[in-house]
């Protein structure tokens, strides 16, 4: 999955990584900084590029479509669309582990995984909204697969804060509709702010 970053420290710059490995050597074609590793393509800097919030962004379309005018202007390949990790899931069964945290067992169509979370929310029957290793957070936050408490946490449960930014619900899920089909993509509504899940 392609990875933007951005940091104030490189003003306009845009920090496009497409490997977890580290480039060895790079090259400029105008606003464009190409980063390789034994000939094989590793990210791109684009410079001159609008100004975003510090941390790690989801390559959404808006965001795609700026970074591949950038290409286009220098007669790169451009980048394809991605898919940020976000699924409909549907919660299965819970235990506490403390007085904070709990082991929660949910069905993402696929399979069943188990996420650590410390959400006041949680029911049994709930949809909520999973972010699985790999997805981008609004804050930047990138989910990784982790052990907390000591149990396997296989992904994320999201908020409206951390999805949209928005201060409600802090500490809680999302739930989404008991109709909504467990298993697919999140599909983000128009109004944020104000949608009725």
């Amino acid at each position: 999955m392609i990875r933007l970053f951005y940091h104030h420290n490189y003003p306009k710059v845009w920090m496009l990584n497409m490997s977890e490995d580290t480039p060895k050597s790079f090259r400029q074609e105008g606003d464009v900084v190409i980063l390789e590793r034994d000939s094989t393509l590793i990210g791109y800097n684009l410079l001159n590029m609008p100004e975003l919030h510090d941390g790690h962004h989801y390559l959404n379309d808006e965001k795609l479509k700026t970074a591949n005018e950038r290409l286009a202007e220098q007669g790169l390949t451009l980048l394809e669309p991605q898919v940020n990790q976000l699924y409909v899931g549907e919660i299965m069964s819970y235990e506490n582990i403390n007085e904070q945290a709990k082991l929660v067992e949910v069905d993402i169509g696929r399979e069943t995984i188990q996420i650590v979370t410390t959400a006041s929310n949680i029911v049994n029957g709930h949809k909520v909204v999973v972010a699985l290793p790999g997805a981008v957070l609004y804050n930047g936050d990138i989910i990784r697969e982790s052990k907390i408490y000591e149990h396997l946490s296989q992904g994320a449960f999201v908020s409206k804060s951390s999805l949209w930014g928005v201060n409600e619900d802090l500490g809680m899920n999302l739930v989404l509709s008991k109709e909504t089909e467990t298993g697919v993509l999140f599909e983000e509504p128009a109004n944020k702010e104000r949608q009725e899940c």
